[in-house]
Order: C-alpha cells, then structure tokens, then sequence
C-alpha cells in the first residue's frame, strides 16, 4: 500500500493589508495544478490500529467521525465502534494528522461511490474490506 507523504496544498489568501480595504474573498483558491495535487491526497484507515483516543474526532471540522470505546478486564483501552460519514467529509486530512498511531492517512484509494445515501456510513468492517477491496483493484 503506498502512503501519500505529501502535505496539503496550501491556498493563497488575500493579504491582511486588502482584506480591510474590501469585501473580496479571502481564499484565492487553487491554481490548476495545486488542486490536482490535492486531490491525489485522500483518506484511508486501519481501525486495526486505533486505539480510541478519539482525536480524530475531535479535530474533525464536520464532525463525521465517532469513535466509541470500552475498557477490558484489564483496564485496556479499545474501540469497540468507529463510523465515519464519508457524504460528510471534506477529506481535509485533519484526523490523519492528529492520528498518534498513524491508523488514518491519506491514500491514492478514493472511490467512495454509493447509490443510497445510507450507504456512506462507514463503520470499522466496511472501512477494512472497502480498503481491501480497492488496494486489490489497483494493483
């Protein structure tokens, strides 16, 4: 599987001194080029690795992400639900980058494609073999 190293692309903006000077927009978006390096950048996971510290949550701007975890016998950690609303998520790489463990990246596996909308909540089964699914498609 290869992993996508490079970082988000980053918008040029409207400097502060003509921001006050009118009601332009602020973000110039991207040129042809930055938003197609962008897009090679999307998001993958391996729940396998998770282990419920929930920051992906946290930092999720549309808060598509759940993340619900118990405690075992022996006091340990571990999830025992994960969902990610894929209709909702802007791919904006926050969660792989709060990720300790790295379980969350960006990845050139992109096709998220469904017919129902119920379809797009993703929870740790599906992520696994939709992951499994695509790697195989694209070797």
């Amino acid at each position: 599987m290869e992993l996508i190293s490079e970082n988000r692309v980053t918008m040029k903006k409207l400097a502060p001194e003509e921001r006050v000077k009118n009601f332009s927009e602020v973000e110039l978006g991207y040129s042809e080029e930055e938003a197609r390096q962008e897009a090679r950048r999307c998001l993958t996971c391996h729940i396998g690795l998770c282990i419920g510290c929930k920051l992906c949550a946290d930092v999720c701007p549309n808060a598509v992400i759940s993340v619900v975890t118990a405690y075992n016998e022996e006091e340990q950690r571990f999830v025992r639900d994960y969902h990610i609303d894929i209709d909702r998520c802007l791919f904006c790489g926050y969660c792989a980058e709060a990720c300790p463990t790295n379980c969350l990246h960006l990845s050139k596996i992109y096709e998220l494609s469904e017919y129902d909308k119920k379809e797009f909540d993703y929870d740790m089964e599906k992520l696994k073999l939709h992951h499994k699914a695509k790697a195989g498609e694209s070797k």
